[in-house]
């Protein structure tokens, strides 16, 4: 095992770790949930047992932590979400593989915390396709702020990316003639083609030869698709402005988030009977259990069919 002074405590060994995730071409976002993950780790083992470096990492002491991770509330009174407590977990068990690997540990401690059971929920927030078509029909395309706007709701919609992944979008990723888009690094580091529907390349072709130039003048220039007024890279904040700012005034039951044009998009596809491993391609799923929940989101089909086949569906005497 390596010798380490009393100064290399957890903290130093974090600051190793966040090297090494970064050689390994982790994202940025990877690297920085994973940090804070492990930040709120290091601190729970400090304040409960007073363990400051690896070699005081106990079994009982990572059985501590997840007791604390399962009774844990945050400044609002609430208990994390299965999903959220497997993410701290994630980032605690692949922190001491690393330790071990690197000789800091003389056990991989990682068997001694599990993830806890997730249920299967489904998502909440899905659109219909007339819901999408009421909130881009809002934008006014006509002022140049507008049509950057549409072209982005547009892309959201017809591609099914995620929100990161939209704002990483460089201009030569768009291949409107085609009708394809290239996703750089999406999750999990990978890269992959989507198809971009008709309406949204004849947005995206106009904003690139158009609309584009008029934001970015002479300033410093840049290939990233998507810019603010002041001919900046988007950022995710504004993405996230832009569709509550259209969808906000219908007032629609669930709320619209970057994430319900995704979802809506896969939606919308299952309801046609795309093919599901098409489906998982075009948003980049690890799996295709990921995107077999879109097929139990097709309830509006199956109401109609219970309605027709459903033998007390047919019944029209009077009702008690």
């Amino acid at each position: 095992m390596k010798k380490r002074s009393k100064v290399n405590e957890l903290n130093l060994m974090l600051q190793e770790y966040q090297g090494y995730l970064e050689i390994k071409h982790y994202s940025k976002r990877t690297v920085f949930n994973r940090l804070w993950c492990l930040e709120k780790f290091i601190d729970c083992l400090q304040k409960e047992s007073g363990i400051t470096t690896a070699t005081e990492i106990t079994p009982e002491a990572l059985k501590g932590y997840q007791r604390y991770r399962h009774y844990y509330e945050n400044n609002r009174g609430r208990k994390d979400q299965p999903r959220t407590i497997n993410s701290h977990i994630l980032a605690v068990k692949t922190f001491l593989k690393f330790l071990y690997q690197e000789n800091y540990l003389p056990q991989d401690l990682s068997r001694y915390i599990e993830y806890v059971k997730e249920p299967k929920s489904l998502p909440r927030s899905v659109l219909t396709d007339a819901e999408v078509k009421e909130i881009i029909a809002r934008v006014d395309a006509g002022s140049a702020a507008g049509f950057r706007d549409r072209t982005i709701l547009e892309v959201l919609y017809s591609s099914g990316v995620r929100r990161n992944e939209l704002i990483n979008l460089k201009v030569e990723d768009v291949d409107y003639h085609g009708g394809y888009l290239r996703v750089n690094q999406g999750k999990g580091n990978k890269d992959r083609v989507v198809p971009l529907g008709k309406i949204a390349c004849h947005y995206a072709e106009n904003w690139i030869k158009g609309v584009r130039p008029v934001f970015l003048k002479d300033r410093r220039k840049h290939d990233y698709l998507f810019v603010t007024k002041s001919g900046n890279p988007i950022d995710e904040s504004t993405v996230r402005d832009i569709v509550v700012k259209y969808s906000a005034p219908l007032k629609l039951k669930q709320s619209v988030t970057c994430h319900t044009f995704r979802r809506s998009c896969a939606t919308e596809m299952v309801k046609r009977n795309a093919n599901l491993m098409h489906i998982k391609e075009i948003l980049g799923h690890e799996d295709l259990e990921s995107t077999k929940v879109y097929c139990k989101l097709t309830i509006t089909d199956l109401k109609k069919t219970h309605q027709k086949y459903h033998p007390r569906e047919k019944y029209s005497g009077e009702i008690f």
